[in-house]
């Protein structure tokens, strides 16, 4: 008898072992079976192993009966996975689904975990044998062939944002390495007969607004008037694409999914290229161990929104409690689980290609997440190990660093750019191997400065912040091969909105000569607020 209530009690234990980890590991394979499976099986299955020692912690949890604890745990976990699965999932939606899911479980408590477990298995092996038909794309690519008809304009033009690209100003010197990268970068832009503006800065911080300002030459406490949406945030004014077509060039554009400028576009575009900021594709070739692209595939899936971005906010603020007792919680993680710099290389690589074969008299218009974080790469482009201790601009839900996180990151951060300008030394050497430089205009700039400051450029914080806040938030490049090339004016600050006017011979305000403002971030929806530029 004895035996055999022990044989039942191991069954039961077995089957709330079974479902519950097919309730946890089914969001992870879904999220990677939508990128195509980008790790090898083995890593996959070595990554099912995390997600079985979960899953029997919470079978230990939910006990041996069939009462609330068994009930509670499973709503938990099948709420979870539909927070992974839906972003409709959340807030009242999630609390009120939580209330009906554990009615019906309640009701079926008996055989709740067969249930479950019978339900789970047969959407993951019906999911391996049938591929999704709305796959993750990492790239796609829209062409119209009427939007070239007109007399081609002279010359080409490729315009390149460069995504956190800081300029001279923005470049610390009270950080090792800061000094002998400002020289490099000016020697690197005068041997390729650039101006490069020493002093220019954008508007704001943020790449949405700052991006929709620039393209309209303007700058605003209400940037968002030029977009709407959000990751893609869409583009919905664009003065410069719309200048370009006045000219006759026809507009390629190479864009990522954080912000759409094709969708709305002023005008008919000839192409648009499209990669994803949170792509996976270049996992499969990267110069990663079976085991770090395991890593680096499971940092993506714990860092997506919803219930895991609300778990490591709170635990974020755990430590910072811990740390006001004297208690030393452990970091887990520095990365922020994002790719955009590898998507962003690339794609570069995609870019350059195409621009070099390109007739003249076109336009190349591309929004490049270089060297935007996380920091990646080393100065030669190798890929930095191990991939949890890639940095972002900042720690993991914070706004902004310490003392020690702010040079530290600004180490990564000079490597980053030293292989941006690798791909642009490459691109600029095949331009001039296809005999295509002298009749190249190219416009390089970043939307804002590199954004590792020790206070957020915010409203609320605008009494607390230093000059030196504000050149790490708005100092950015800007740089242009042109015969209309403003002077570089190295003496005086100058805003990138207005230096791309020039460029394309734009008037400009009435107070352009004024002293340049930059714009801090209020609260919700509230306008940006203008602060003068400490010159």
């Amino acid at each position: 008898m004895a035996a055999s209530l022990s044989s039942a009690g191991l069954k039961d234990f077995g089957i709330r072992l079974a479902a519950c980890f097919l309730i946890l590991w089914a969001p992870f394979f879904f999220f990677s079976g939508y990128r195509g499976h980008p790790i090898p099986v083995s890593s996959l299955i070595y990554s099912s192993l995390l997600f079985a020692i979960a899953a029997l912690i919470l079978a230990l949890i939910a006990g041996r009966g069939q009462g609330v604890r068994c009930v509670a745990l499973f709503t938990v976990i099948v709420c979870l996975f539909l927070n992974l699965q839906f972003r409709w999932f959340d807030d009242a939606v999630a609390a009120i689904g939580a209330v009906v899911i554990a009615g019906v479980f309640w009701l079926i408590r008996q055989h709740l975990a067969f249930i479950l477990a019978t339900v789970f298995a047969t959407i993951l092996v019906t999911s391996a044998a049938i591929a999704p038909t709305d796959q993750y794309g990492d790239r796609t690519v829209v062409e119209n062939r009427d939007a070239g008809n007109k007399p081609a304009a002279s010359g080409t033009i490729i315009h390149m944002i460069m995504d956190e690209f800081a300029g001279i100003q923005g470049i610390p010197d009270d950080i090792p390495g800061g000094a002998a990268l400002k020289s490099d970068i000016a020697d690197f832009f005068k041997a390729y007969d650039f101006t490069l503006h020493r002093r220019a800065i954008s508007e704001y911080i943020a790449s949405r607004s700052s991006i929709s300002g620039i393209l309209n030459f303007e700058a605003s406490a209400k940037p968002e008037k030029n977009f709407h949406g959000k990751r893609p945030y869409v583009l919905k004014n664009n003065a410069y694409f719309a200048l370009l077509h006045q000219r006759n060039y026809p507009i390629h554009v190479y864009q990522s999914t954080y912000m759409d400028f094709c969708a709305e576009a002023p005008v008919l575009l000839a192409s648009c290229f499209t990669y994803r900021h949170d792509g996976t594709d270049w996992l499969r070739s990267a110069a990663l161990s079976d085991y770090q692209k395991m890593t680096v595939l499971l940092g993506m899936y714990f860092n997506l929104p919803g219930a895991f971005e609300g778990f490591w906010k709170s635990y974020v603020g755990l430590r910072d409690m811990g740390a006001q007792i004297g208690v030393d919680l452990p970091a887990i993680m520095a990365w922020d689980g994002s790719a955009a710099s590898a998507n962003a290389a690339s794609a570069f690589d995609r870019f350059r290609e195409t621009v070099v074969a390109a007739p003249s008299g076109s336009a190349h218009v591309a929004h490049l997440l270089l060297p935007h974080s996380p920091y990646i790469f080393d100065r030669d482009c190798g890929l930095r190990t191990p991939p949890f201790d890639w940095l972002s601009h900042r720690p993991l839900h914070r706004k902004s660093n310490s003392a020690a996180g702010r040079e530290r990151r600004y180490g990564q951060y000079f490597a980053q750019v030293r292989c941006t300008m690798r791909h642009l030394r490459t691109l600029f050497d095949d331009l001039k191997k296809a005999g295509k430089w002298a009749d190249t205009t190219i416009i390089l700039h970043g939307d804002h400065g590199s954004r590792i400051y020790e206070t957020a450029p915010r409203a609320r914080n605008r009494q607390q912040l230093t000059a030196r806040d504000l050149t790490d938030g708005y100092g950015a490049l800007f740089a242009v091969k042109s015969a209309n090339a403003p002077a570089a004016g190295d003496g005086k600050t100058t805003a990138i909105s207005r230096l791309l006017a020039r460029v394309m011979g734009v008037p400009g305000p009435a107070d352009d000569d004024g002293p340049p403002v930059v714009y801090l971030e209020g609260r919700d929806d509230q306008p940006w607020v203008a602060v003068p530029w400490p010159e």
